[in-house]
């Protein structure tokens, strides 16, 4: 059977990504002094070698990053206490927070006003989940992405008459419609009002997957990108729900430890996984394939 690779328009660094990184590497550039980054700049190993190996020194706690210092924070956001302890140390923040995760945060200020309670539907251990409800009032609770565990917030969510939702950016858009559903089933009498905080260009990679599975009639999808990135696991998690064969790498290097490919592949990618290495797998499959 003869293999065709196709590579998905939406490819490589998001726009948020892409500004984040390059604001970075601006910072290590223009200055003379340490420049810190406060976590994971963005969820990909390879552009977080690619920094450090320019200089940047990365830490997790605030007490290792000295005063007056340079601090880079994460396109995740920052949160609200730890940006208070940076400016009381004089530091020079460089803030890096996507503006899609902004206007996020925004919106579910917004939806807490509007309502006696507000859900936040994400991982709570993630770090744009972390820094939103740094800026948030208590009447708050996440909920994970897992069905099963929806009905442990139910004796929460009988309590008010208005819940609000907003979700983590880079969540599944099948993870909240099917939460709207089992909502309205489970709670009649509560309103649920949606703000969709979800990022469009997640979406639109998300939505190009669907598309192209299922007008192509793909045999295999490969993911490229970090294993700690929420937007590359939706795009997994989708690929898989469609019944496709669907291997995830971070490195073209990892393709030789994949079973032999045939048939129709498409090659997607997270917001976080620079277009060199896209490019780079693409590249190995097209010469693999003959084209």
């Amino acid at each position: 059977m003869s293999k065709k690779v196709l590579i998905a328009k939406k490819a490589g660094f998001c726009p948020g990504v892409e500004r984040a990184f390059r604001k970075a590497l601006q910072a290590l550039e223009d200055n003379q002094k340490p420049v810190f980054l406060l976590g994971e700049l963005v969820h990909n190993r390879q552009v977080m070698e690619f920094l450090i190996n320019k200089g940047a020194l990365v830490v997790d706690n605030l007490l290792d990053i000295p005063s007056g210092a340079i601090v880079v924070t994460r396109s995740h956001g920052i949160k609200k206490e730890d940006l208070e302890i940076l400016k009381a140390k004089g530091a020079k923040v460089v803030d890096t927070t996507c503006p899609r995760v902004r206007k996020a945060r925004f919106l579910a200020q917004r939806m807490q006003k509007a309502n006696e309670g507000l859900v936040v539907l994400g991982d709570l251990q993630h770090p744009e989940v972390e820094a939103l409800l740094s800026y948030l009032k208590p009447e708050v609770v996440v909920c994970s992405k897992n069905p099963e565990e929806w009905e442990n917030m139910a004796q929460w969510l009988e309590q008010w008459h208005s819940v609000g939702l907003v979700e983590q950016t880079t969540l599944p858009r099948f993870v909240v419609d099917e939460f709207k559903l089992w909502f309205k089933r489970r709670f009649s009498d509560v309103m649920l009002q949606v703000a969709y905080t979800l990022c469009p260009e997640t979406e639109e990679r998300q939505q190009e997957l669907l598309e192209t599975i299922h007008k192509r009639k793909i045999d295999v999808v490969i993911v490229v990108g970090g294993k700690n990135s929420a937007n590359t696991r939706a795009l997994f998690l989708l690929a898989q729900q469609k019944g496709a064969k669907v291997f995830w790498i971070e490195t073209a290097e990892e393709l030789s430890s994949l079973p032999q490919l045939e048939g129709e592949i498409l090659l997607v990618s997270g917001a976080s996984t620079p277009w060199a290495i896209v490019e780079e797998v693409g590249k190995r499959l097209q010469t693999e394939a003959g084209e």
